[in-house]
């Protein structure tokens, strides 16, 4: 099986690395899972693309903006049977990917998405973005009556088949 981690950029030089040096690629070769890191890069005026090919990382270069756009770049070009995405900030929990995506596979399901506030660091998030998120968060939890802490993150598991769906 193979896993695409898509990871957008621009002018991550202080987290690129952490973040991919915390996936735990050893899991991952025990599991006999083949691991694509693709960074889509915004045209970093820093060492991002540089630190993430040291590291391993395919990096696609995307001229045109956004974040949304870094997305469906990185979505067109990765190959793996499962895609995790995230930040490049070291905010989000790539030390568990390989939990997530083995949950996903026992429990048979198409899509996890993650919280960063269980372990969001000082400082990683303006009180703005804070409160904005629970706003969001809160509307969903009462619209929708679903369990959910971070309804705006980035962090995403699922199954290429369910990418197809949509």
């Amino acid at each position: 099986m193979k896993i695409s981690i898509i990871l957008p950029t621009l002018n991550e030089e202080k987290g690129i690395g952490k973040t991919i040096d915390s996936i735990d690629k050893d899991y991952f070769k025990k599991k006999g899972w083949e691991i694509e890191i693709i960074v889509v890069d915004g045209n970093s005026k820093d060492k991002t693309r540089e630190i993430a090919e040291k590291k391993g990382a395919k990096i696609i270069i995307e001229p045109r903006k956004g974040y949304g756009r870094a997305y469906k770049t990185g979505l067109a070009k990765a190959e793996g049977d499962i895609i995790v995405t995230g930040d490049a900030d070291a905010t989000y929990p790539f030390d568990k990917i390989h939990e997530y995506i083995q949950y996903l596979i026992d429990h048979n399901l198409d899509f996890i998405t993650t919280d960063r506030f269980a372990n969001l660091k000082k400082g990683s998030m303006s009180l703005k973005h804070k409160f904005g998120n629970w706003i969001l968060s809160t509307t969903l939890r009462i619209l929708f009556r679903i369990k959910i802490k971070d309804s705006q993150s980035g962090m995403w598991i699922f199954k290429r088949e369910a990418l197809k769906k949509i």
